[in-house]
């Protein structure tokens, strides 16, 4: 139920979805629309209209949310690393965020952010989706092994089948 300030089932983006797409567009438009590789859980993509893409995106990000929050803004649990919290389960502590190489700016590293703060949590994930599968030569699938959310990593985990249902991605 919390997902709805996501995406409705209507398909029209709540608030959280909206801050989704106007970030995305802000902070790095090209990886999230044209280059990286998401075939594997929506394999016709490229067929989608732009405003298809959009809510495509803030599906994905509502995906994460509901395996690693429930979406709730204001959750934390133990992570690998230490404390995780907020909808999609950032690293808490600004020295684990810049020990991570997050990016200084998107996911404040030099000290204490409010990380229950959705504009702060919105862009930080944007970032560390930008960071892990768009940076340099190498451009990797949104279900690349080694990105953050584990539950992400493969085709067939719990955040990646989700993704997969976003109406328009099958054959």
């Amino acid at each position: 139920p919390g997902c709805g300030v996501f995406i409705g089932s209507d398909g029209i983006l709540g608030n959280v979805g909206k801050l989704i797409v106007d970030s995305i567009e802000r902070i790095d438009r090209q990886c999230f629309y044209e280059m990286m590789d998401v075939k594997s859980v929506c394999p016709r993509f490229q067929q989608l209209s732009a405003p298809q893409k959009s809510r495509f995106w803030v599906w994905v990000f509502a995906s994460i949310a509901q395996v690693e929050s429930s979406c709730r803004q204001r959750v934390e649990a133990q992570g690998i690393n230490g404390t995780a919290d907020g909808l999609f389960q950032l690293e808490y502590s600004h020295a684990l965020r810049r020990a991570a190489g997050r990016d200084p700016e998107l996911c404040r590293t030099g000290g204490p952010a409010d990380s229950t703060d959705v504009t702060f949590q919105v862009e930080c994930a944007i970032s560390i989706f930008r960071d892990h599968h768009c940076r340099g030569d190498q451009v990797r699938s949104l279900v690349f092994r080694g990105g953050y959310w584990q539950k992400l990593n493969g085709p067939h985990r719990a955040i990646s089948r989700l993704v997969r249902q976003f109406p328009g991605c099958q054959q």
